[in-house]
């Protein structure tokens, strides 16, 4: 429901242009560091790391994207671009 809202804030406000919203769905957030067996787990389930997210939802923010909503995938391969491409333990 606040996703919907969102975006319809969005769709009303974009006439003056002050307000963008991005909605990020990851499905699996690993803490930093993850540890052996989330490294693991997180590797063979494509999960994205908590500074992985963050610092892809800030570069996003900063910098603007005509996409909207990023599912894990695009996180974890927007995080990866950054050069975030590994688990690390």
């Amino acid at each position: 429901m606040a996703e919907i809202k969102m975006r319809e804030f969005t769709r009303r406000d974009a006439k003056v242009g002050s307000w963008e919203t991005y909605i990020a769905r990851p499905s699996m957030v690993l803490p930093n560091p993850p540890g052996v067996f989330n490294s693991w787990a997180g590797w063979a389930l494509g999960a994205v790391r908590v500074d992985q997210l963050a610092a892809t939802m800030v570069d996003i923010v900063q910098k603007g994207n005509e996409n909207e909503i990023f599912e894990n995938a695009d996180l974890v391969q927007y995080a990866e671009r950054m050069g975030f491409s590994e688990l690390r333990t």
